[in-house]
C-alpha cells in the first residue's frame, strides 16, 4: 500500500503546484511593496514548437549534503509546506545582489501539510503550518551556461531548467512548461521566487512563492 500512498501524495503535490503556479504568482505580486520591480506578465503564450528539456537535470543522491537549507514557505492555499534548499555559491551571489552563478541548484522539497476533520490546515503554537512526514514531491531548478539558447526568447527563463523528481530521486514524466511560464515574472529576480527575496531583504510576503 505505501506505493500507491506516495504516488498520489506525488500526483497531489505535482498538480498543486504546477497547476495552481500562475495563480500563486499573482498572489505574491499583489503582495510585494510598492518599491518592487515591475514585472512581466503572470502568464505568457507558449511558442508554437516549444519542448521543455527537464532530462538535463540529474538529482545527485547527496543533494543533501551539497545543499544548504535556507527557508520553510507555509503553503496554505495548498496545503503543502515547502523546504528550500540551494548550493553555497548561489547564496553567496545573491547576497552580493548578483544573478546566481553558472551552475546553480535549487531544490523544493514538498510535504503535504496536516490537516484536521474538517480538512483545514493544523498550526503549530508558533503559528506555523505542520508538515506530514512523507514528501510529496522534490521540484528542482538548474542553471547552466547556453540552457536557454535552444528556447524561444519569449519564454526563455535564461538559462534555467526544471524538473521534477520522486522523493527516491526518480525522474518524473511531467511537463514543465507551466515552469517557465511561472517563473518569467520574475526576471528581474533571475528567475527566483524565494531565493532573492530571502537574500536580499526585499520584503516579500514570509513563507510564500516558489524557489
Amino acid at each position: 500500500m505505501a506505493r500507491p500512498i506516495r504516488a498520489a501524495l506525488f500526483a497531489a503535490a505535482t498538480a498543486a503546484i504546477l497547476g495552481g503556479a500562475i495563480a500563486a504568482q499573482a498572489q505574491a505580486q499583489a503582495q510585494a511593496p510598492a518599491q518592487a520591480p515591475a514585472q512581466a506578465p503572470a502568464r505568457a503564450p507558449v511558442p508554437p514548437g516549444f519542448t521543455p528539456q527537464p532530462e538535463r537535470i540529474n538529482l545527485p543522491a547527496n543533494w543533501r549534503e551539497r545543499l544548504v537549507y535556507y527557508m520553510k514557505q507555509d503553503r496554505e492555499d495548498t496545503k503543502q509546506v515547502r523546504y528550500q534548499y540551494a548550493n553555497p555559491e548561489a547564496l553567496r551571489a545573491m547576497r552580493r545582489g548578483r544573478p546566481a552563478p553558472d551552475g546553480t541548484f535549487l531544490v523544493m522539497e514538498v510535504h503535504p501539510a496536516v490537516v484536521d476533520a474538517a480538512g483545514n490546515v493544523v498550526r503549530s503554537p508558533d503559528n506555523r503550518l505542520v508538515a506530514q512526514p512523507a514528501i510529496g514531491g522534490l521540484f528542482v531548478m538548474e542553471k547552466r551556461r547556453g540552457w536557454g539558447a535552444a528556447y524561444p526568447e519569449a519564454i526563455r527563463n535564461g538559462d534555467w531548467e526544471y524538473a521534477v523528481f520522486s522523493p527516491d530521486g526518480t525522474r518524473r514524466q511531467v511537463n514543465t512548461t507551466a515552469c517557465f511560464q511561472c517563473h518569467l515574472g520574475r526576471a528581474a529576480q533571475d528567475y527566483s521566487f524565494s531565493l532573492w527575496p530571502h537574500v536580499n531583504g526585499t520584503g516579500q510576503a514570509r513563507g510564500r512563492g516558489n524557489r
